[in-house]
């Protein structure tokens, strides 16, 4: 069977993703709502320049020392100055060592740099600070998925799911998680809370359709397969892995009415 690419939800929504970061955690230390929303709003129409804009005026109001250098830290990540908002998130922890969220926002450049055992030892202690630090388990499933250590990020999304169980895009990656480690079983069980919760995403009911058809239940895959072809009819991918399924399950059912007709 060809394989084809599911991409993770960072790939898909770019924007999206910074603006989860956001909201998660960016603006932590200004304590400021507004000023989220309106950077989030602006991450999220793919207007990064403004969103930093937005944080930059906000800094005037940020009183403490640690708190002003993990924002300034964070702007320079949205720039890719890594290697100014490393100096920022090392000056965050050093007047706080306890600064959960500077931990987390220099693991994050850490992972952009290839530091990845630098990095998991900053979530680690993002975490040790504050244990339901939604963002930082989020943050490190991605990071361990990336490193194809499949098994330890399904227990970060797991983490992030107990605390926010209806969000799909952990679902989602929890769900490429398992199917990695050739669980198709709970895999099919995320994919299905996602289809419940949002019902009109091609890319789960492919692949949906994927890990029923590794566990030889090929009519199941082609009915997610013809899910797909009605949202994108001109989806090459859900065309190719219907028709496979389809020779696969005529094949089964001829070999049986062969078998059955042999014992008769």
């Amino acid at each position: 069977m060809r394989e084809i690419y599911l991409p993770s939800f960072t790939e898909i929504f770019p924007k999206v993703f910074l603006a989860v970061l956001l909201s998660c955690f960016a603006l932590v230390a200004l304590g400021q709502d507004p000023t989220d929303q309106r950077a989030t709003a602006r991450l999220q129409a793919g207007d990064t320049l403004g969103a930093i804009a937005v944080l930059k005026k906000e800094l005037t109001s940020v009183r403490k020392p640690a708190d002003v250098a993990n924002a300034e830290g964070f702007i320079k990540y949205l720039q890719h100055d890594d290697a100014g908002a490393l100096e920022d998130f090392d000056r965050a922890i050093d007047l706080n060592a306890d600064h959960a969220v500077a931990y987390h926002n220099r693991a994050l450049v850490e992972g952009r740099l290839a530091m990845d055992s630098e990095a998991a030892g900053d979530y680690a202690a993002a975490i040790r600070i504050d244990p339901y630090f939604l963002a930082a388990y989020w943050s490190r499933g991605l990071a361990k998925a990336g490193t194809g250590n499949y098994a330890e990020a399904v227990r970060d999304f797991s983490s992030v799911l107990a605390m926010k169980p209806d969000w799909t895009a952990a679902l989602y990656q929890r769900a490429l998680a398992y199917g990695r480690l050739k669980e198709y079983k709970r895999q099919v069980s995320d994919l299905d809370q996602i289809v419940r919760l949002t019902p009109h995403d091609v890319k789960v009911y492919l692949a949906r359709g994927m890990a029923k058809a590794r566990q030889g239940r090929y009519d199941e895959a082609v009915d997610d397969y013809d899910l797909a072809l009605g949202l994108e009819p001109e989806n090459h991918d859900a065309r190719f892995h219907k028709n496979a399924a389809e020779e696969k399950a005529f094949g089964r059912r001829a070999g049986t009415e062969a078998l059955t007709s042999t014992k008769e």
